[in-house]
């Protein structure tokens, strides 16, 4: 059947071309034919002025999953000596050095571009990632710190923060992360899930518990456990 999509539309127009191109690679996938995935992809990453950048990635990215780190390490330094300015490739080169816990390098990439592009969070995320996993809480907490002084209002950054106060005892510094977080991203389950979760574990006052569950409602109905233990909670 998904094969029968893809040949009609295979005639559509430009957009229902590129986006059956990423059928293709699917269905291949989901056949188990991971080399001739791959390699659909590397046609796709070549093909065209300048090749199809969402395609290069992907080919990254399938060689980590497959567990060839070292593939993936090549191809994107093949990648980045054809284009060595391209932001998009040196951050997924830093996450090739992640994947294949190259920490140090990954750190080496992340500073880079947070230094040449501030305004970049994934950048900062990144960084910031890397040096938590070597160990370095406190210059990861730094990092941090520096980073919301470049994007004040950045809400992975934010989320980031709330995190790093719950883990020192902080609660009511992470409540008020989350509760500023509520607000910029109210559709999103899991922030109301641990603005909730933590407004109802750490207060016990009236006001507070109504607002727990008043957040907590969406939740209602859920099929992620994690959601479903809070609106017990």
């Amino acid at each position: 059947r998904a094969e029968q999509v893809e040949r009609t539309l295979r005639n559509g127009d430009a957009a229902s071309v590129a986006l059956v191109d990423r059928l293709r690679t699917a269905i291949l996938a989901a056949q188990g034919q991971t080399e001739a995935a791959l390699a659909y992809l590397e046609a796709l990453a070549t093909s065209g002025e300048g090749g199809d950048l969402g395609a290069q990635i992907a080919v990254i990215r399938a060689r980590l999953t497959t567990g060839d780190a070292a593939g993936a390490l090549g191809y994107a330094r093949d990648l980045l000596a054809d284009d060595p300015d391209n932001i998009a490739l040196r951050m997924a080169l830093a996450a090739v050095h992640t994947g294949s816990q190259q920490y140090t390098e990954a750190e080496a990439v992340y500073r880079d571009l947070t230094a040449e592009v501030p305004e970049l969070q994934e950048a900062w995320i990144g960084l910031i990632r890397s040096l938590t996993v070597q160990g370095r809480a406190e210059e990861a907490r730094a990092t941090l710190e520096e980073a919301l002084t470049v994007l004040p209002d950045a809400p992975d950054l934010l989320w980031a923060q709330a995190s790093f106060r719950e883990q020192l005892g902080d609660f009511e510094g992470a409540i008020a992360l989350y509760e500023r977080l509520y607000a910029m991203l109210p559709n999103q389950p899991v922030v109301a899930n641990n603005l909730a979760s933590l407004i109802s574990t750490y207060r016990d006052d009236e006001e507070s518990l109504d607002r727990a569950y008043t957040i907590a409602r969406r939740l209602r109905g859920t099929d992620v456990p994690p959601f479903q233990d809070t609106y017990g909670w």
